[in-house]
């Protein structure tokens, strides 16, 4: 299912119709904003994933006579400034943000703010997570609650055994339980954010596509309307 957005505002259709011109016509200079973005709001990520820059940084740092790999020196999490300065600039012609980029959004404890700020500037949007870490049920509400339209959870098999070998360091049953968990909180608040199953194929997990979509009908996504 598409991403459903919310923008309402003539000047923000007008700049997304004058950007596609601009691409379609090549143009050396532009006059348009971006009418969508990536913000990663934690530049860190408790994963070791092998195909993750992130992820080999971590496993670089763990082994202690091994030269440590630095894909960025200055890890931050995303801060409440910063993010107002964007919206202040682009938030009038954003359709859509994305959350997620190299390191795990649910490490800023502010996350839900930057969506709650979106969501008042009728801007989509959109969440990828690993979902292996500790979940309160006050942070799901608050995450669900702020207007989030999407989030996709990184689960690259089904059992510990295969998905372990890709999410190195992750859990596999705490991310189904906080998967389950996001989408009984969401049901019973009536709420219509999509919840994805990500699952990346390799020859290790393909024999658990089944587990995994049985899972999802069960859970993930309940069409509404």
């Amino acid at each position: 299912m598409a991403l459903a957005f919310k923008k309402r505002n003539r000047s923000a259709f007008t700049n997304f119709l004058r950007s596609k011109y601009e691409m379609l016509t090549a143009a050396e200079k532009v006059s348009t904003l971006p009418y969508y973005i990536s913000l990663d709001p934690s530049d860190t990520c408790q994963l070791l994933c092998p195909t993750c820059p992130t992820g080999i940084e971590n496993e670089s740092k763990k082994q202690k006579h091994a030269l440590t790999t630095l894909y960025r020196s200055d890890r931050k999490k995303l801060s409440i400034e910063l993010f107002d300065s964007v919206l202040e600039e682009l938030g009038d012609k954003l359709f859509l943000i994305m959350f997620y980029n190299y390191g795990e959004p649910l490490l800023n404890p502010r996350l839900h703010e930057f969506i709650a700020k979106a969501t008042d500037r009728d801007i989509a949007t959109e969440v990828h997570s690993n979902l292996s870490l500790p979940l309160s049920d006050q942070r799901i509400e608050q995450l669900l609650s702020a207007g989030i339209g999407r989030l996709s959870a990184s689960i690259d098999g089904f059992s510990q055994e295969a998905y372990e070998v890709h999410r190195v360091g992750g859990d596999v049953k705490l991310v189904r339980e906080n998967l389950t968990r996001l989408a009984r909180t969401r049901d019973r608040l009536g709420l219509d954010t999509e919840l994805l199953y990500k699952f990346l194929i390799f020859k290790h997990n393909e024999h658990e596509i089944e587990d995994a979509r049985r899972f999802s009908r069960t859970l993930c996504y309940v069409p509404r309307g």
